[in-house]
């Protein structure tokens, strides 16, 4: 529903508010999971996160843009991500490995890092990838100076 109206609060709230009162009713419905998960409910700790274990899974864009500052690295929240993404096939998951390696610079509990490492032991063109993308998003700016996160100094060839 709330896809038929982006632009309305009333029934984002409503849907929302409904969600929270009995959550379990919606854990096999993907689209109601950016409802419930909101930095704001993040921030209030709600204990209907804990429902995130047994979530249907979203699609992998979705679950990597789980891995956003704005979602402030909310264990559950990884977690399901971690879940969602293991769900998938790596050839599928593959399209998403820009999307991956930029999830990196928020990654401060290691779950992004691992799901590489775990992965690009199943799929040398995933782990090539990876190497690829990590490579071509080392720096931050045009220019080239100021290093990015999860590259803390320049290569030396």
């Amino acid at each position: 529903m709330l896809s038929r109206y982006p632009g309305s609060h009333c029934i984002r709230q409503q849907l929302q508010s409904m969600i929270l009162q009995d959550t379990l009713s919606v854990i096999d419905v993907p689209e109601a999971l950016f409802i419930l998960v909101t930095p704001e409910n993040l921030k209030a700790e709600l204990p209907q996160l804990k429902y995130l274990v047994y979530w249907a899974p979203v699609t992998p864009v979705a679950a990597v843009s789980l891995f956003e500052s704005k979602f402030m690295n909310h264990p559950l929240v990884l977690q399901y991500a971690m879940r969602v993404l293991n769900h998938y096939p790596v050839d599928l998951v593959f399209f998403y490995v820009p999307q991956i390696v930029q999830a990196l610079r928020y990654d401060k509990l290691g779950y992004v890092r691992q799901y590489i490492l775990t992965t690009a032991r199943t799929s040398q063109l995933f782990a090539h990838q990876i190497i690829w993308n990590m490579k071509a998003n080392m720096y931050r700016d045009e220019e080239s100076t100021i290093v990015s996160a999860f590259c803390p100094r320049r290569p030396t060839y």
